[in-house]
């Protein structure tokens, strides 16, 4: 069914996210505080005022520029595995020919692996350290994969175990750096910065 399949099953997983998001919603108060059946729907705090975009732009501490920027150089870097991958296990995997497959081992990988490291973080209330891991682990496997003759599937593997160091370390640090009323511009920032890196790192890349 060639391409077209991708956009079928995409949109399906659309579909699958709208639903539970609008079920999640309803279960929603207005400050973000889970409703139970019974009781008034309405939270009765007073709203401070909030700021404009401009203000947030302006005022967002160096810490969440420099996450975004983070962020922006983890996408621009190893989102291009999946791009040019297959091209080099072609020559790597003579007779193979599910190399798109092998370049997508690594999100495989942290899919597992994240939940788990995400626990950690949470019991260990440590951030920085598998974050640096995480980031400096998948620049040497970066340089590693096209250099050393080394089986390409147990690299990916590999490389999708650092992988899962970084996100939920990256995703947790918000909460520590903002207040809890500008965490969807901060989240909103970062999702700019990791969309602009894939797009930028393949331009360079290209």
């Amino acid at each position: 069914y060639s391409w077209r399949v991708v956009i079928w099953l995409s949109a399906i997983a659309a579909f699958i996210m709208l639903l539970a998001t609008l079920i999640w919603f309803r279960e929603l108060g207005a400050n973000g505080i889970i409703r139970h059946p019974g009781k008034d729907k309405q939270s009765g705090l007073h709203q401070s005022p909030q700021p404009s975009i401009k203000q947030l732009f302006t005022n967002t501490r160096p810490s969440s520029w420099l996450l975004s920027l983070i962020f922006f150089l983890y996408s621009a870097g190893i989102f291009q595995v999946m791009t040019i991958g297959p091209a080099h296990f072609e020559e790597t995997l003579v007779g193979f020919d599910k190399t798109d497959l092998v370049a997508s081992l690594s999100m495989v990988a942290s899919i597992f692996l994240s939940p788990v490291i995400g626990r950690l973080i949470d019991i260990t209330g440590k951030k920085d350290l598998p974050a640096i891991i995480g980031l400096i682990g998948c620049a040497l496997f970066l340089l590693l994969i096209p250099t050393i003759g080394f089986n390409s599937i147990i690299m990916m593997l590999l490389l999708g175990v650092f992988i899962a160091l970084i996100l939920p370390a990256l995703y947790a640090y918000p909460a520590d750096i903002v207040q809890p009323g500008q965490m969807g511009f901060v989240f909103g920032l970062i999702s700019a910065t990791f969309g602009i890196g894939i797009s930028s790192g393949s331009f360079v890349v290209g």
